[in-house]
């Protein structure tokens, strides 16, 4: 199985944490340091989709491969609805989309998976090594950011404002404990 990954940042991004959010939180009401703040918010989001094994932030992903496969793991993910698009070049080289066949199913505690329905049959593709094309978009929405993953964000912007200096633990015990249960593992 070849799968090749390419990953673009979507612009513009839903606003997850607001500069005013965070600065509430932080019990702050000067503006000399809302830039160290913002930083702050992106490292926190990082920091958060790391641990947790998803995006949060909106991403365009495009999966290419030298064939269909029957079934393989989403690397990158969520799906942020249920859309994607799957299309291949053809033996004669021209661009299709394949209309059905492929499904998105989500695992509590594991990666999502696309699946191919075996009654289908596969259509021939042409001999390259981007011949079949997956596009979606991962991420989630403000509404569908659980209130955990939202709480444990704020206390890593808070460890990163009050702990300025190099730290052992990246993420505290409780960020951790509040997206443990939203965590996918390999």
């Amino acid at each position: 199985m070849n799968l090749n990954y390419n990953i673009s940042v979507k612009t513009p991004q839903p606003e997850f944490v607001s500069l005013q959010k965070a600065k509430d939180h932080l019990k702050i009401d000067f503006v000399y340091e809302d830039q160290l703040i913002s930083d702050y918010i992106g490292a926190a989001l990082s920091a958060a989709e790391g641990y947790l094994g998803w995006f949060i932030n909106n991403r365009d992903v495009v999966i290419n491969s030298d064939r269909f496969l029957a079934s393989f793991p989403v690397e990158y993910g969520p799906l942020l609805g249920d859309a994607f698009t799957v299309q291949y070049l053809d033996v004669n080289e021209t661009n299709q989309t394949l209309s059905e066949g492929y499904e998105y199913q989500e695992y509590y505690g594991a990666k999502p998976m696309f699946y191919y329905d075996s009654e289908i049959p596969f259509p021939e593709v042409a001999k390259k090594s981007n011949a079949v094309k997956i596009s979606y978009v991962a991420g989630v929405t403000i509404t569908t950011l659980p209130k955990d993953v939202f709480s444990a964000i704020l206390l890593i912007i808070s460890d990163l404002y009050e702990f300025r200096t190099d730290r052992s633990e990246i993420i505290n015990t409780r960020a951790m404990a509040l997206m443990r249960p939203y965590r996918k593992v390999s």
